[in-house]
């Protein structure tokens, strides 16, 4: 391995652009900008990663993808805080992170897995329980309705 790459951190990005390759990822799609477009975003990983092989969801729960994920996370989240940030104004500090982090862990391939494994949910269906997660969280008229019964 080490004749190919010359450290391990080489190995997990290439590793990392294979796996998105197999799984038809495009790895270079445009970070969204709402919570709308990080919405249909989810929904089209949702359903691939549905339809990939049994193969490369094991390798998704390898070591090695852990620590792919681990390298990834500081730009999974900036996507999330991108795609949060129109209405990020109607939240305070505290509750803005909250909000980023709930939403982070709504939009990852384990959720799709739970839904499956506990709910016997498509991967479609997952995606629509999280995009109605995704829209109640972020709508600020239901967080003045659930403030107002503090």
């Amino acid at each position: 391995i080490y004749r190919y790459f010359h450290t391990k951190r080489e190995l997990i990005e290439s590793l990392g652009g294979y796996l998105i390759q197999k799984a038809g990822l495009t790895p270079a799609l445009p970070s969204p900008q709402s919570p709308e477009e990080l919405i249909a975003l989810v929904k089209g990983l949702f359903l691939t990663y549905e339809g990939a092989d049994e193969m490369l969801r094991a390798a998704a729960m390898s070591e090695l993808s852990y620590e792919m994920r681990q390298y990834t996370l500081p730009r999974r989240i900036a996507v999330i805080e991108e795609a949060l940030r129109p209405i990020a104004n109607s939240f305070n500090e505290a509750e803005r992170i909250h909000l980023r982090n709930s939403v982070f862990i709504l939009t990852t391939t384990a959720i799709v897995r739970a839904f499956k494994d506990y709910l016997n949910l498509s991967g479609e269906e997952a995606a629509e329980t999280v995009a109605w997660a995704i829209r109640t969280l972020t709508s600020t008229s239901s967080r003045h309705d659930v403030g107002e019964h503090e």
